[in-house]
């Protein structure tokens, strides 16, 4: 209710209904009636609506207005909202307007008064537009600010993941790292395969040589005679060194074509080391019986086990020397990638807490959004005919409400005036004792003789008047003095003295009646023919003395 009476709604309804008109170029029932149409024209000149009209766009239009309204105190447009006579006023639009809740429902029907059918239709409408549009705005931008702030966080929370991720890939590719805990264990694992084949290789070369030292004494030859044969001695150099080769390549994996290579040319040098050794041994025998050519082949067999052992061991011990090396490599490694690992992921987890908070606050903006949708179930329509006159019910209520203010208006004089309407009332009013009192002969009823009632009146005055006044009859020299008095002119002091005066002449034979008059000015008063000054009016030997 607020959002619809709010000054600001209605001064956008005005302003979107000026902009409406302004681009009606004839005017019609449907869109502007003739009266109106010509007050637009007179009070907007032709170079101001070129101005401002944005040809069949009444939303550009509008802006063009407001923009218009800003620019200056006091304008054409200014003039036209504040304006008593105009329809786009906001005091008319205002009083025109009615809003009402139905009950205690969410429905609020809202009205509109105007002499002219179009622009009730299209003021209604408009009103309609801009409450429903204003609304949705003040409840949209209770969560947009939340929306915003969490949208930043996200922002830089991206930003620091990013950052954090980028120096995890560019360490990673500085020290060649694919996956440093599956590497880290792959290394564990390779040492412990070479440290296991170093144990083998040891135990097959300690059977080795225990086997040629054991050929060795079974035969009579020195070994030192082999040794000092130069072609021999080359031949095991190169043996040896082509054992080495072979066992470091079954070890690293290399080139099988390579290997394959080696084992041949490995091969040759044990068909050329036993066709020499051969060569320098014609005899057949051993001193044991034993056939010599066989003990040959089993030194040379072992003797070539030793060297193939003794290579290979080599081999297996330099690996081993490599693993230290990798392990003072891979520790800093460790370190740093675990330290930039929990850097990524701290600000990952900060990117999907802020993430879910933005959802969160997504969510009830969308729960808002659909809350806030309302809808128009009954759209304003163009007036065919007049609403009834409402003439004879307001002569009919004007008439009610002055007869209960009149009727009102006697009850407080009769009961909160001072008027004397009861012997009683005249009594507490004045504080005296009631004597009698006249009618007014002015509205007095015909059929009355007016004359008996006077003789009435008087008879009763006077007989109410002795009884109270006992103890002025009580003083013989002294007369009895009847002062008549009021405030104003032409109240009946003349005619209530007249009356009183002769009613007691009836009873009374020396009675005197004076008016102001005849005390005014220190003039002497006549009685009976005689001059009497004020002073010895009051000594004379008069029963009444009336006047006022």
């Amino acid at each position: 209710m607020a959002t619809i009476k709010s000054r600001e709604s209605i001064e956008e309804v005005g302003m979107r209904l000026l902009a409406k008109h302004l681009l009606i170029k004839k005017p019609s029932y449907k869109e502007l009636s003739d009266e109106n149409f010509n007050k637009i024209q007179e009070s907007i000149p032709e170079k101001l609506r070129k101005q401002l009209i944005v040809k069949g766009s009444e939303e550009l239009t509008f802006f063009k207005i407001e923009s218009f309204k800003k620019a200056k105190e006091n304008n054409e447009i200014i003039q036209l909202l504040t304006s008593a006579g105009s329809i786009y006023s906001l005091d008319v639009i205002s009083a025109n307007m009615s809003a009402l809740r139905k009950q205690s429902s969410d429905m609020i029907e809202i009205s509109y008064k105007s002499n002219d059918p179009a622009v009730c239709q299209q003021t209604l409408q408009f009103i309609v537009d801009v409450v429903i549009s204003r609304y949705k705005g003040i409840k949209g931008q209770e969560t947009n600010n939340v929306v915003n702030y969490f949208e930043e966080q996200l922002r830089q929370a991206a930003l620091r993941l990013r950052q954090s991720e980028d120096r995890l890939r560019d360490y990673s590719s500085q020290n060649k790292i694919i996956n440093y805990y599956e590497q880290a264990k792959f290394v564990a694992e390779a040492k412990e395969n070479v440290t296991a084949d170093r144990q083998k290789q040891e135990e097959s070369l300690d059977a080795s040589r225990a086997a040629l030292i054991k050929v060795e004494q079974k035969i009579e030859m020195k070994k030192n005679i082999l040794e000092v044969n130069a072609k021999l001695s080359k031949l095991r150099e190169q043996l040896s060194d082509l054992t080495y080769k072979i066992a470091n390549a079954e070890l690293y994996n290399e080139d099988r074509e390579l290997l394959n290579q080696y084992r041949a040319s490995s091969e040759k040098l044990k068909k050329s080391i036993k066709e020499e050794v051969e060569s320098q041994y014609k005899w057949n025998n051993t001193p044991e019986g034993l056939p010599r050519a066989n003990m040959l082949n089993e030194w040379l067999s072992n003797y070539l086990a030793v060297d193939e052992n003794e290579a290979k061991l080599k081999v297996i011990l330099k690996r081993l020397d490599s693993f230290d090396g990798i392990y003072k490599e891979l520790a800093p490694i460790g370190s740093n990638l675990k330290r930039i690992e929990r850097e990524v992921d701290i600000n990952e987890k900060e990117y999907l807490s802020v993430l879910h908070g933005l959802n969160m606050a997504k969510l009830r903006q969308q729960s808002l959004e659909m809350s806030n949708n309302l809808s128009i179930t009954d759209f304003p329509f163009l007036p065919l005919k007049p609403q009834p006159s409402k003439r004879m019910i307001l002569v009919i209520m004007a008439f009610v409400a002055t007869f209960i203010l009149t009727l009102a208006i006697f009850l407080a004089k009769s009961l909160l005036g001072k008027t004397v309407q009861s012997t009683a009332r005249a009594e507490k009013y004045t504080g005296l004792k009631f004597l009698s009192a006249f009618p007014n002969y002015k509205s007095i009823d015909k059929l009355v003789i007016v004359e008996q009632l006077n003789q009435s009146i008087l008879s009763h005055f006077r007989s109410n008047f002795i009884v109270q006044n006992k103890e002025a009859f009580s003083h013989e020299n002294e007369p009895v003095i009847i002062t008549l008095s009021s405030i104003k002119k032409g109240e009946g002091k003349t005619f209530v003295g007249k009356n009183i005066a002769n009613k007691f002449t009836e009873y009374y034979s020396s009675i005197l009646y004076l008016s102001t008059d005849d005390l005014a000015f220190d003039n002497p008063i006549k009685v009976q023919g005689q001059r009497y000054t004020q002073d010895e009016i009051f000594t004379l030997q008069k029963t009444f003395l009336i006047g006022y």
